[in-house]
């Protein structure tokens, strides 16, 4: 884990608006169980990418972890409306509406964590599932969307033509 926060060092210097370095950052900052280091990674990656509900609910649950009920309550709510479908999150603001003593919205994010769970099943509820977003999906050669930060180097690529050496033969015929 600590190669993979130092890769992620390198990355954010190379492009320091990219919303995936942080996201990612926060994710292995979490699974280390480090939730206060966590939160302002996230922050940054929810600044830089406001409509990605993945990021607001690693957000919400490391601002949860963290013990800031209010902050993680709010991107609770964020992400079920940026994501109707997110069942985790319905479940996360029935649970916050329940110790409030809010039994309406209890009810209401309760039956609405139940449909959609009726609907989806189990499927949104492991951890790579919850985390996974298109942050965490590799590019395609030619997709990426930023450019590196100024002055930062590439590799260099020679090509040289190996044809002759690679395919020449003997006397007798016989590629050698």
């Amino acid at each position: 884990m600590d190669a993979a926060i130092a890769a992620l060092e390198r990355a954010a210097k190379i492009e320091p608006n990219c919303a995936a370095t942080p996201y990612l950052w926060g994710l292995a900052l979490a699974h280390k169980t480090e939730f206060e280091k966590a939160v302002p990674k996230f922050e940054e990656a929810a600044r830089l990418d406001a409509a990605t509900p993945a990021v607001r609910f690693q957000l919400a649950l490391a601002y949860q972890a963290a013990g800031r009920d209010k902050e993680a309550m709010t991107q609770f709510k964020e992400t079920a409306r940026l994501d109707l479908m997110h069942a985790a999150a319905w479940f996360k603001l029935a649970t916050y509406a329940r110790q409030a003593g809010d039994a309406a919205e209890a009810q209401r994010c309760t039956r609405e964590f139940t449909r959609l769970r009726k609907l989806f099943g189990d499927t949104g509820r492991n951890a790579e599932t919850l985390e996974s977003c298109v942050h965490t999906k590799a590019e395609a050669v030619g997709e990426a969307t930023t450019r590196p930060a100024e002055g930062a180097k590439g590799i260099e690529v020679k090509f040289v033509d190996a044809s002759k050496s690679a395919f020449a033969k003997d006397d007798s015929g016989v590629r050698a």
